[in-house]
């Protein structure tokens, strides 16, 4: 049974789903098609989250990817106050974290002001 193949549909439209993004689509019924009496497939019935529940959901993800490299920060401002010299595989690194975390306060700072 493991080996049958699975069918998303757009429950609220009845149209099938190429991709399914979990973090936007929660299955809501799984049903079984027979062709012939035997069991060929799966159809995944699924529903949209509403647009608020994601949008706050993916602002949850955001502070957390935030609050998990906090260490980054902590380590740069510990170096400069206390001329403690960084090794530069771990400033180049950080470069990269440091871009990141700027995105991602950006998409939360859009996401929180506009709604969007």
């Amino acid at each position: 049974m493991n080996d049958l193949p699975v069918e998303f549909w757009d429950d609220e439209t009845q149209t099938k789903l190429e991709s399914v993004d979990w973090d936007i689509w929660q299955g809501v019924l799984a049903e079984e098609i027979h062709e012939n009496g035997i069991l060929t497939k799966i159809r995944m019935h699924c529903r949209r989250y509403p647009d608020e529940f994601v949008r706050t959901k993916r602002i949850d993800e955001l502070k957390s990817n935030l609050a998990s490299t906090d260490y980054v920060v902590q380590k740069i401002t510990e170096a400069q106050v206390g001329a403690i010299i960084i090794p530069e595989d771990d400033q180049r690194r950080y470069e990269g974290i440091i871009k990141q975390r700027q995105a991602w306060r950006e998409e939360i700072n859009r996401l929180e002001v506009n709604g969007q």
